[in-house]
């Protein structure tokens, strides 16, 4: 297991991916893009994660390898 690490980070963007499957059936999958050190992570989240936060937003992200638990900013915590 990769070790549960909290970082400075910036949300750089929020995005929103939809593909449509091979029924014809849209299918989402929403990303929070980072940077952390100079270096650029994404992390899937939920809709509810990915509406309560602001792109530009700096504070502590929480995660574990490619795993999203937290990020707080402006004194608000948004949890997985």
């Amino acid at each position: 297991n990769s070790p549960i690490l909290t970082e400075k980070a910036t949300l750089l963007r929020k995005i929103n991916d939809t593909m449509i499957d091979t029924n014809g059936v849209p299918m989402t999958t929403l990303y929070l893009k980072f940077e952390i050190n100079g270096i650029t992570r994404k992390f899937t989240v939920s809709g509810r994660i990915y509406r309560s936060v602001q792109e530009n937003s700096i504070g502590l992200l929480t995660y574990q390898g490619t795993r999203f638990i937290s990020f707080e900013s402006n004194g608000v915590k948004v949890e997985r």
